[in-house]
């Protein structure tokens, strides 16, 4: 039986194998991701360019629809005719529209995402998928969610939202098809934090005759 070691971390008594102690430095895989959390939110603050053109107004997220003026179905030339900047197209299937001023090569370097809209075409160029990025309450309070300002906001707070306008709401994923949204977050857990909110379309509720 291999023996476990402590995680090196202040105030964590997590053990872990020795094989991800020699990958991490010492320390387990949660405290390695908050460390890597902190270093990025840190190199945000220190980079940060608020773009003036997005900070204008809220983007309301509505599921199943947008993101702001970002609107799912929309070409590619429509979206590009907001004329929001900058605007980085990464590939032909994705453009970012970011909150901070981070090189293009830390966004493809893959990592962290960068706070902001990342817009997703599907082959014929059409906008088939939608996502609000944020950092807690470092970034800019841009987006809102049925009213609610979405920075800070926990996953069971995104879950009891989705549960009044949809009855298909999976609490783990913080997920309704039927609504078209999904939230992300940096750590598990439902009292942590999300970081991102997709939007995508709707999913049509199928019934079984009994």
């Amino acid at each position: 039986m291999i023996e476990k070691v402590e995680c090196k971390s202040k105030d964590c008594t997590a053990m872990i194998l020795p094989s991800t102690a020699e990958r991490t430095g010492g320390i387990c895989m949660q405290c390695k991701q908050k460390a890597e959390r902190l270093e990025h939110e840190k190199y945000v603050l220190e980079n940060r360019k608020v773009v003036d053109a997005i900070m204008t107004e809220y983007f309301e997220i509505i599921p199943g629809e947008s993101i702001g003026p970002f609107k799912l179905g929309m070409t590619r030339e429509q979206i590009e005719e907001l004329d929001i900047r900058p605007r980085l197209d990464l590939n032909k299937e994705r453009t970012v529209y970011p909150l901070v001023d981070i090189d293009v090569k830390e966004i493809k370097r893959g990592g962290f995402p960068n706070p902001g809209v990342h817009v997703y075409y599907d082959t014929s160029g059409t906008c088939h998928e939608l996502e609000a990025i944020f950092l807690y309450d470092l970034s800019p309070p841009v987006f809102t969610l049925c009213g609610y300002v979405t920075n800070g906001m926990l996953g069971c707070e995104v879950n009891s939202i989705l549960r009044s306008i949809a009855s298909d709401v999976d609490e783990a994923w913080i997920y309704s098809p039927s609504a078209g949204i999904r939230a992300g977050k940096w750590e598990l857990g439902i009292d942590e934090p999300i970081m991102s909110i997709t939007v995508m379309p709707k999913e049509e509720k199928t019934s079984h005759a009994g």
